[in-house]
Formats: C-alpha cells, sequence, structure tokens
C-alpha cells in the first residue's frame, strides 16, 4: 500500500489467522517492514503489559508466525517507507529467522511503491526490451530469493493493472507480457528457495477480481496462489470483501489476505472495540491475513492503523497488548453469520440467502398459523429434527407453527427456496453460520415444544450437548398479528455471549412471527432452558439447534 510520510514514531503489535485444511500453507502474521526503522531511528521501546521486551518476542507471545517485509531494488533510502533496500531485509529476515519466524518477502520491483496506480520499473530497467525485462526478473528474483530463503514470495505487489509499466500493463491489454513476468518472477522464486508464489491484488469488487483472473489465467501462467488487500475505505464493507474473497478462492489456488487494516484514530474515529472487530470479521472470512504494518506510526491526515497505545503519551514507550482478545482467541466452534431478509404474505414466499460463502451453513426458519409448512421449492434445504413444534386450531388467531430447515452452501450464489403457501399466512427468513462442522448433519442435538397457552414467558428447552464449543441457536414462534418486534430478555447463564440475532413478525393474515437469539456452549452438557419474554402474550412453538464445530 503507498503510505507517504512526513513523521513516523513507533510501535507494534500483532496479528493472527489459522489456515483451513483443505489450504497447503498456514500464516499468521504482521507486516513489520518498518520495524528496524522503528527500534534504530526513533528509539522506540516495545512493552507488553508494562514490561519492556523484543518485541518479535511480544509478537509470537500472540501468535505470530510470519513476518512480512516489503524489499524495493535501489531505494530511497532516505524515506521511512522505502529504505528496505537488499541489505535492510536480509537482516531483517534473517533476525525474524532466527526468533523462529517464517518470512513473506514482497518484491515491488520498483525503486518505490508499487500499487495500483503505479507500477514504475527501477530506473536501471527502464530501458531493458521485453525479452531482455523477463530475464532480468528471473535473475533478479532468483538472487534475493537465494539470498533471504523466504517462505513465501510476493510477485509484485497490488499488481491490479499489472506490473513493470508499460510492459505489463494489464489494463493496456498487455496479458502476454504480463503471464511472461509473473512466470519469470514464478521460476526464479522457485530456483532461488523462495517457497509459496504469490500474485497480490487489490480489487474493489468481485467482478474486478474475475476480470483479471480470468484474463490472467487465459494462458498459461505460473504461480501458487492469490494475495488480496483489504481496506474498508477502499474496498467498502465486509460484506463486499466477503465477494472478493469466495470469488479469489474460486479458482483453486486459494487466498491470502497479504494487507489488512482499519483505522484506529482520525478521521474514521475507529476505537481498540472497532478495530478488533474489523479484525474478527476479516478472519471469520479468510482465516490466511497479515496486519498491515501495526508498528508503523505516521503523521496522517486520516488516522492510523496501527495496532498500539502510548504509555502517558510518550511515543517512544508502546504497549503492545492492545486489542489482543481479537487476535489470542479466535472462535473455537461456529459463529453467527448474517440474516437474510424478512419475507412475509399470504401465498407462497421465496426468502434470500443473506452474504454468504461456500461452507456456511443455513437455517430458514418458518411459521404459519399451525397450517403445514413445506417448501414448494427446497433447493437443498432438509428439515432440521423435532421440527416442526405447532399448537392452536390451524389458520386460527390463537395458533403458531414454527419450522426448521437447513443447508450447507457450497457455492457463494445459492438458489433461493420457495415456501408453499399454508393458507393463512407464512413468514420465513435465512440465517447463516460459519465455522460449523463440514459434513453431515450440522447439529450436536436439538429439542422442541411447545406452548399451548398464551403466555408472555418464553422457556425453550434446553439440551445436552456431547461436544465442546457448540452455538446453540434458541428460537421461539409467536402468533401475534403485528409487524413490530415482539422477542426481549433472552437469558441463559449456561451460554455465554447469548445474543438476539432476529425478531421478526407479520401482520400478514392472522400474523405470527418468530425471534431468534444464539449462545456458546463452551463444554459439553446441560445447556438448561433459554427464557425471553414476547411483547404480547401468545401460544409458541420453540426449538434448540446445537451447532457443531
Amino acid at each position: 500500500m503507498y503510505k507517504k510520510i512526513s513523521y513516523v514514531v513507533l510501535m507494534m503489535l500483532l496479528l493472527l489467522c489459522i489456515i483451513t485444511p483443505k489450504e497447503a500453507y498456514a500464516v499468521k502474521g504482521a507486516d513489520i517492514s518498518t520495524l528496524t526503522t522503528q527500534e534504530e531511528t526513533y528509539d522506540v521501546v516495545y512493552r507488553e503489559n508494562g514490561v519492556a521486551k523484543d518485541p518479535l518476542t511480544i509478537l509470537k507471545n500472540h501468535g505470530m508466525t510470519l513476518a512480512r517485509i516489503r524489499l524495493f531494488v535501489n531505494p530511497d533510502t532516505s524515506d521511512d517507507g522505502t529504505k528496505m533496500n537488499l541489505a535492510y531485509v536480509t537482516a531483517l529476515a534473517a533476525r525474524c529467522k532466527s526468533a523462529g519466524m517464517q518470512v513473506m518477502l514482497t518484491l515491488h520491483y520498483s525503486d518505490t511503491w508499487a500499487d495500483p496506480g503505479a507500477q514504475t520499473k527501477p530506473a536501471a530497467w527502464s530501458t531493458l526490451t521485453q525479452e531482455q525485462l523477463v530475464s532480468q526478473v528471473y535473475d533478479y528474483t532468483y538472487s534475493v530469493c537465494n539470498a533471504i530463503k523466504p517462505d513465501y514470495t510476493q510477485i509484485g505487489n497490488e499488481i491490479s493493472c499489472g506490473m513493470l509499466w508499460p510492459n505489463g500493463n494489464a489494463c493496456e491489454g498487455n496479458w502476454a507480457n504480463l503471464r511472461a513476468l509473473i512466470t519469470a518472477g514464478h521460476n526464479g522464486a522457485k530456483a532461488g528457495g523462495g517457497g509459496t508464489t504469490i500474485v497480490h491484488v487489490a480489487e474493489s469488487s468481485a467482478a474486478d477480481l474475475k476480470w483479471f483472473f480470468d484474463n490472467l489465467l487465459a494462458s498459461s501462467v505460473s504461480f501458487d496462489t492469490i494475495g488480496l488487500s483489504y481496506y474498508p475505505e477502499y474496498h467498502g464493507d465486509i460484506a463486499n470483501f466477503d465477494a472478493i474473497n469466495t470469488q479469489a478462492k474460486s479458482y483453486g489456488k486459494g487466498a491470502i489476505v497479504c494487507e489488512m487494516a482499519d483505522y484506529y484514530t482520525g478521521v474514521a474515529k475507529a476505537t481498540e472495540a472497532t478495530q478488533a472487530a474489523f479484525v474478527t470479521n476479516v478472519l471469520a472470512i479468510n482465516s490466511n491475513a497479515i496486519y498491515w504494518e501495526p508498528c508503523w506510526l505516521w503523521n496522517s491526515p486520516v488516522g492510523y492503523k496501527a495496532l498500539f497505545k502510548p504509555i502517558s503519551e510518550n511515543w517512544q514507550n508502546v504497549e503492545m497488548t492492545l486489542a489482543l482478545s481479537s487476535f489470542d482467541n479466535p472462535p473455537l466452534g461456529p459463529i453467527y453469520q448474517a440474516a437474510g431478509a424478512v419475507v412475509s404474505g399470504t401465498g407462497a414466499i421465496t426468502p434470500a440467502w443473506p452474504t454468504h460463502q461456500s461452507g456456511d451453513v443455513a437455517l430458514l426458519i418458518v411459521e404459519s398459523a399451525n397450517q403445514a409448512i413445506s417448501l414448494s421449492t427446497p433447493a437443498g434445504f432438509a428439515e432440521v429434527t423435532n421440527s416442526p413444534q405447532g399448537t392452536g386450531t390451524a389458520a386460527g388467531t390463537a395458533a403458531t407453527r414454527l419450522a426448521v430447515y437447513w443447508k450447507r452452501a457450497t457455492t457463494s450464489a445459492e438458489a433461493q427456496p420457495t415456501v408453499a403457501d399454508s393458507g393463512d399466512h407464512t413468514i420465513a427468513r435465512i440465517i447463516t453460520f460459519r465455522g460449523v462442522v463440514a459434513s453431515g448433519n450440522p447439529w450436536d442435538v436439538t429439542a422442541g415444544n411447545v406452548a399451548s397457552s398464551a403466555s408472555t414467558s418464553v422457556s425453550i428447552p434446553g439440551v445436552t450437548t456431547t461436544v465442546a464449543n457448540t452455538l446453540v441457536v434458541g428460537i421461539v414462534a409467536n402468533g401475534t398479528d403485528t409487524s413490530t418486534a415482539q422477542t426481549s430478555g433472552w437469558t441463559n447463564t449456561n451460554l455465554a455471549s447469548l445474543t438476539e440475532r432476529v425478531d421478526s413478525n407479520t401482520k400478514s393474515g392472522n400474523g405470527g412471527g418468530f425471534g431468534v437469539a444464539t449462545g456458546v456452549k463452551a463444554t459439553a452438557g446441560a445447556t438448561g432452558n433459554t427464557t425471553a419474554t414476547l411483547a404480547t402474550s401468545s401460544v409458541q412453538g420453540r426449538m434448540s439447534i446445537a451447532l457443531k464445530p
């Protein structure tokens, strides 16, 4: 990422990421390219819980196993952001390896920043022909990889429009040249011991990423995996990044988030909590990720991305334990992901999936006036054990039926199911979860019951889980003729992080709806009942579903 600075001070922290089993690499890391400068030029003292320590030790204490370091060909070493010449990088990489860390080498193939807006050839390469440039890329990549022996090598940095312009400018249609340059870099890295090779782009939409890799892969080209960047100010919200990541993984090469960061202070008005939430959301989508420059504070008009806090406003003393809970405690089991739009009516309805990716598990929750619920177009959904739960005279004003169906996504664009006309009214919504067991039924155990007498008190039956770290989904259906939220006051002392996810009602027909909450059962055993309160007294259909990791 291009960053010009007028003043640098210091700091540092870490990033955590865990590889998914199906991919052949494991990445936990942060870009620490300016670390040497922070220590040597600005006399930074890094502390953990107030105790001064080697920053690499602190990072390792919190799970960091990889350091990403950028390299320029013949840079201006007076600029703190671009002084990373071969001598600087070789020394920093050796230090990281001695500390037991892997190294990712980011080759800019330039004397200065290379990014989507600038891919300037090194001055010494400016007059080379395409054939000579391909040879030079091979020789240079081989030489630096042979000297550093990185575990991962980026063949270019954020090459969304290609690299080494104008020769490899993809936005001008020079795809053949670009393929030759990337392949030369890949081959040079392999010959020099450069490990896994990465083509790193910074596309701002799934469509843009598709354009790039569809064209790049249209003819022979060699590289191992795809690298992404995610900065909310450039790449939009987390749903947009989810779509970009899903598109990247569709090529069968896996994907690493080579750069991600969010502001801590500045115009974004971010806080420790919002920055932690940003990291958590990214890791839920792609657990192979690298936080960009957590140690580097620059005098920016828009804010800082570093993961730090000063000690007594003295920027030469940095506390490195800021927001570490996001990194130290990744989810151990399923997590709630998103809810699609609620759909209701007196005829057939077609609920839509929220943004999702392959492997997500969806629950389709449906309520009727205790009339039979069925799927005229199942689209792969199947009914959950102990569904349905209904009570009251069918189509009556004091009646409700709760039905729950499930499906495991195999794409990021699943087809919508259609719920058949049940008679009086039907209301439905799809909610998704991530980190659920990858095969078979997604639940460990389920339970259900009804309240045949109207009441505002809700008591959803508990379950006894057989595995640790289940996510218990509690659902209560009601028969109230209103479009306002009905459920509140969720409690269960045996579930951690009990949170309401959905509270939807309709006035279609005699009306009805449902509320949903989730909580974590960290150890196997009895959950006890989950209680809540309805705004209006009603009969109820109730279910608990314990999703297993």
